[in-house]
């Protein structure tokens, strides 16, 4: 009931005007990982966390792990700001690992809450959705609109090397099945796309912040955040 209270206190209290996107606002979305310089920490799952959930209402944004955080929300096209201080609550996690990475992802948020977020969601195959929220420091959220622990099954693990990547993008993974590669610039607008190629040639690109997915033909999908210098 604390969660229910909470959440529904943030996302009816908030400034007027409406998020341009019904995408982003119509899903529960759930967090998959965080990069924090550059590096990855997926999401936790154990007996006291089985997901991350993040609601980014017309009005109001809402987060919950062990703690919640949330506060009113403006939208600007593809991104959003908080007009006013966010609030969260005060209770302990049992376990290290949560303590240490809803810390992490929290501070996400309230580092950088007086900054405008950049978002762009990717559609999947199927009913997959990604959504990915940049912070001005270049940190990154991702979030999916299905819980990790149900979605492992589906998603393409992969790496890419060298990143930040100056000309030539190496894919490395294990896929039995054809599979699309595509690169999104922040807007979520769809700049490359190749079939069955472990090789990109991104000298043309200029620099930036860019997103790579793999698309799998049996359905899994993954997205990784890709720098070009």
């Amino acid at each position: 009931m604390r969660k229910v209270a909470f959440v529904l206190a943030i996302l009816t209290f908030g400034y007027k005007g409406q998020c341009q996107d019904p995408d982003l606002t119509n899903i529960m979305w759930y967090l998959q990982e965080v990069i924090i310089d550059g590096q990855s920490h997926t999401t936790p799952v154990n007996s006291e966390v089985n997901g991350v959930f993040a609601i980014f209402g017309p009005v109001g944004f809402a987060t919950s792990m062990c703690n919640d955080l949330g506060g009113p929300i403006q939208y600007t096209g593809q991104s959003f700001s908080f007009p006013s201080p966010l609030e969260f609550t005060f209770l302990d996690c049992n376990l290290q690992v949560n303590v240490d990475f809803e810390r992490l992802y929290f501070d996400f948020y309230l580092d950088n809450q007086t900054e405008v977020f950049d978002y762009n969601i990717v559609n999947g195959s199927g009913d997959a959705k990604t959504l990915t929220v940049t912070a001005i420091n270049g940190d990154v959220a991702i979030y999916g609109n299905e819980l990790l622990s149900t979605v492992d099954n589906k998603k393409v693990f992969f790496s890419i090397y060298p990143n930040p990547v100056v000309e030539r993008l190496f894919i490395q993974m294990d896929l039995p099945g054809k599979f699309e590669v595509s690169i999104f610039d922040i807007h979520g607008r769809k700049i490359i796309s190749a079939m069955d190629s472990k090789e990109l040639n991104l000298q043309s690109l200029t620099s930036g912040v860019y997103f790579i997915q793999i698309n799998e033909d049996s359905g899994k999908t993954g997205v990784k955040k890709l720098i070009k210098l």
